[in-house]
């Protein structure tokens, strides 16, 4: 019997830290008062939700979500992975709130996030691509810049993590865990580079939440006085789908010309 305990206490402990969040992820969508929170869990929760209100008060709003489940089929030992997705509305710009997310399960640790700017309001965003987690060094640097408020927001172009899809995708949890110190303060934007193509960008699709419902591969968003368009190439060099995709981005892209009021 003495045996039993310590037993007992180690799978207790074990399936309680499946269902904790991790790699939480801010996103913006066409609403400037709105944001995305994505976060990943190992086991299915049931519920998805956030817990927010405004900075240094109390977290009195609560708003649900849906959970995903993505089953990775790379490497020795597949991984079974849960991404949660939850929408703030009614937010106000350039405003900070503090955030927890998980379920009844698992609670995330309590998270600041700063609200972006209406379309009268100057925005600073870093722009890079290329960047993984080994030898990641411009990741000290973007989590100094996102902690002392000096960004508003990030848009990596591309290559991310090197790969999100590699040891079963445990690099890209490794990475997204990495970045989590700038992706839970300010929206962490995305576009697909050829690194991501693994599955039909597989990885890619099931963990980011970027705007409109196109696999998160073009896409609009605005932000203080510019109107961004996100692109992908590699539906050129990837032709699985055929050349469905590319009359559809063209077709999209017309479109947002047209209905953007932007000059």
């Amino acid at each position: 019997m003495q045996f039993l305990l310590p037993l007992f206490c180690v799978v207790a402990i074990s399936e309680w830290a499946l269902t904790a969040p991790e790699q939480v992820m801010i996103a913006a969508t066409e609403q400037y008062s709105e944001l995305v929170i994505t976060w990943v869990t190992f086991e299915s929760t049931s519920t998805s939700q956030v817990l927010y209100g405004l900075n240094g008060g109390p977290l009195s709003n609560v708003a649900y979500g849906s959970e995903t489940e993505f089953v990775h089929k790379e490497g020795k030992k597949p991984l079974t992975r849960y991404i949660h997705r939850v929408n703030l509305t009614n937010l106000l710009p350039l405003t900070k709130y503090d955030y927890m997310c998980g379920s009844l399960a698992n609670w995330s640790k309590l998270f600041t996030m700063r609200t972006l700017g209406d379309g009268t309001s100057p925005t600073t965003l870093a722009v890079f691509g290329d960047l993984g987690y080994k030898n990641g060094q411009s990741i000290y640097s973007l989590i100094s810049e996102a902690t002392n408020g000096t960004i508003d927001g990030v848009l990596h172009c591309g290559d991310i993590a090197y790969n999100l899809f590699n040891d079963g995708g445990r690099n890209g949890d490794d990475f997204l865990n990495a970045i989590e110190p700038i992706s839970s303060k300010v929206p962490y934007m995305v576009a697909p580079g050829n690194h991501e193509w693994l599955h039909n960008f597989s990885d890619y699709q099931y963990r980011f939440s970027m705007p409109g419902n196109t696999f998160n591969g073009y896409y609009s968003w605005n932000v203080g006085s510019a109107h961004i368009i996100s692109l992908t190439t590699e539906i050129y060099f990837f032709l699985w789908d055929g050349i469905d995709l590319i009359k559809q981005q063209y077709d999209w892209l017309v479109q947002d010309l047209q209905v953007s009021t932007w000059s």
